[in-house]
């Protein structure tokens, strides 16, 4: 990431007071902070390392200025050391929780293809109402499981879960992590509270 050129202070603060304060300064101050973003190539490249399309670069940058006005609004602000990267670190979390999300979706459909189920990642972690039940299930699995489950709920891939585990290879990975779910589906009888608990 290119190292920032020191910035007015004032001027920032300016155009924060300006934002929160509203009214035809508040448009002026919101045009000038996003032409003057400075990352944008950064953001680019960025993008290009998790195989995101160029052309959603835009929709990236425009949600994390718009998430930083709305922080900026708000009167306990604190303003940053440089505007143009925290607007960037706004920006970087919005394309990882994509990255992420596609790597989800990515494995979903693998697994419905080989094994012609649908096994939605949401189904282990669905159990926010139940968080002691679920915390007693796991303690009853073995701790390799609960590492694996805890990678596969998160979108890690079977090639890197079999990595973090030094398993043979994804295939024995995706074999173990079936397994782990059936020990939990076996114990489930135990915990009623988890009836909703589905895994098809």
């Amino acid at each position: 990431m290119p190292h920032s050129a020191p910035h007015n202070i004032s001027t920032q603060e300016r155009l924060i007071k300006d934002l929160q304060n509203g009214g035809p300064n508040a448009s002026i101050a919101m045009k000038k902070l996003y032409e003057n973003y400075r990352y944008k190539n950064y953001i680019s490249q960025y993008s290009s390392e998790f195989n995101i399309p160029a052309t959603q670069v835009q929709d990236f940058l425009q949600d994390a200025f718009l998430t930083f006005v709305k922080k900026a609004k708000k009167s306990d602000f604190n303003i940053p050391k440089d505007i143009n990267v925290y607007i960037t670190s706004i920006a970087k979390n919005l394309i990882q929780n994509y990255a992420r999300k596609l790597k989800t979706e990515e494995i979903v459909a693998e697994d419905k293809a080989i094994y012609g189920v649908s096994e939605p990642h949401s189904t282990t972690l669905h159990l926010d109402e139940s968080k002691n039940a679920l915390k007693d299930i796991m303690a009853k699995i073995d701790p390799q499981c609960r590492r694996l489950l805890r990678l596969w709920a998160n979108g890690f891939s079977y090639i890197e879960i079999a990595e973090k585990l030094s398993l043979s290879s994804h295939n024995r990975a995706r074999q173990k992590k079936h397994r782990c779910i059936k020990k939990i589906v076996e114990i489930l009888p135990l915990f009623p509270q988890l009836k909703d608990f589905r895994y098809e």
